[in-house]
């Protein structure tokens, strides 16, 4: 299960339901096994893309309309992703230090693009240590720092950046840590941006987590959730939000993509 928080696999596994309903489509029984299809779907852990996927498809109605549906969701699974890294361009075009919270290719390719000048900290992010994933790929503009210096080094930074997995009503599921950096932002001042596309809205999310090698019980959360009230910015494909305008434009685009 702990598999789920990587968005990468989320956009997989939408990808592959989209499939499916083509070929049932092509098959033509697509009508006929419908409700099977999404009910098989539904009953294993899933991410909120995928989920969004299955409530939008769910109320399609006839052939033509899953042929249109399916391909407008193909596209947006395949174009949400350069939208949000050209959306990102004014933000760090205007910083020159940032804190980058837990891998992420969205963010690498951002900075790829529009942030080669940036000074960037990148704390380790356990128990999984995807922190360290980031700064390999990020080399030579990476300082690696430890979780525990987190605090120390947020004053001296123009922006923390992290990657969300789900936005719900409650937070945003984030990596472990983001969520304490948040708080830490909003004391010293500090933007604080996540990002994430809009069907990524939704309570469809897995709460991962590893377990040590030691012979005493423990727990580490690979994710938790962000108080909304400690984002500023959020980088979606369809510009830098607010938390109140992300959450309406969320509903607006899934119920667009119900038409």
């Amino acid at each position: 299960m702990k598999d789920f928080k990587n968005i990468e696999l989320g956009k997989k596994l939408s990808q592959t339901l989209l499939s499916v309903f083509s070929k049932e489509l092509n098959d033509g029984t697509l009508i006929k096994n419908k409700e099977k299809i999404l009910l098989e779907v539904l009953s294993r852990p899933i991410d909120p893309l995928t989920k969004n996927c299955v409530e939008i498809l769910s109320k399609v109605k006839t052939n033509e309309n899953f042929k249109r549906t399916i391909e407008d969701l193909q596209n947006y699974i395949k174009n949400s992703r350069k939208k949000t890294i050209e959306v990102s361009k004014e933000l760090l075009l205007s910083k020159n230090t940032i804190m980058v919270l837990g891998y992420s290719k969205t963010i690498f390719e951002m900075i790829e693009k529009y942030g080669k000048h940036l000074t960037i900290y990148v704390p380790e992010l356990g128990p999984d240590m995807n922190g360290r994933k980031m700064a390999k790929k990020l080399r030579n503009q990476t300082v690696l720092i430890p979780d525990s210096a987190i605090g120390y080094f947020i004053p001296s930074v123009d922006l923390v950046l992290s990657r969300s997995v789900c936005s719900t009503k409650n937070g945003f599921l984030s990596p472990s840590g983001t969520g304490a950096a948040s708080i830490l932002c909003k004391w010293y001042n500090k933007d604080f941006a996540l990002v994430s596309e809009l069907l990524r809205n939704g309570d469809a999310y897995v709460v991962s987590e590893f377990r040590w090698d030691v012979p005493y019980n423990n727990r580490a959360p690979i994710n938790d959730l962000t108080p909304i009230k400690t984002i500023n910015k959020i980088i979606t494909e369809e510009g830098i939000l607010t938390t109140k305008s992300y959450f309406n434009k969320a509903i607006q685009k899934k119920k667009e993509m119900m038409k």
